[in-house]
């Protein structure tokens, strides 16, 4: 959504400037309200992540097969997730914070909204590869 609301900021600022302040302040308070809920929910994810990996240690075969492929298989994919939604959504997040407190940043902000998304939805995505890949059937 942030990613949007820059871009709709863009919009409005080309094609109705006299309108881009009432746009630049809603894009601000909704951008501070996104940053903070991004890093609290990072937080969660990485208490929720050990207690999901000691879960699946503690499951029957099947369980224990998915973790076992996902810490050797495919552990630089899981790695590799977890610096991403890192990267993303905390460190671009707290930065989003520090710059929509001030104004005049609208360009930096941009490319911080856009690079958070970036980076988040390809975490996203391998997270749904190991999702996808780890998963073994019972029963069938």
């Amino acid at each position: 959504m942030g990613a949007a609301y820059v871009w709709n900021y863009a919009q409005v600022q080309k094609n109705k400037p006299d309108c881009a302040n009432v746009q630049c302040e809603l894009m601000l308070t909704t951008l501070r309200g996104i940053a903070i809920a991004s890093v609290v929910l990072l937080g969660i994810e990485l208490v929720v992540l050990p207690v999901y990996l000691s879960y699946l240690s503690t499951g029957n075969s099947a369980a224990l097969s998915s973790l076992q492929m996902m810490v050797s298989s495919y552990s630089l994919v899981f790695a590799l997730r977890l610096i991403l939604v890192f990267v993303g959504a905390g460190i671009f997040g707290l930065f989003l914070y520090q710059n929509t407190s001030s104004g005049g940043q609208e360009k930096m902000l941009g490319s911080l909204a856009y690079s958070a998304f970036v980076l988040v939805l390809a975490a996203e995505i391998m997270g749904r590869f190991l999702f996808y890949i780890t998963h073994q059937g019972v029963g069938l």
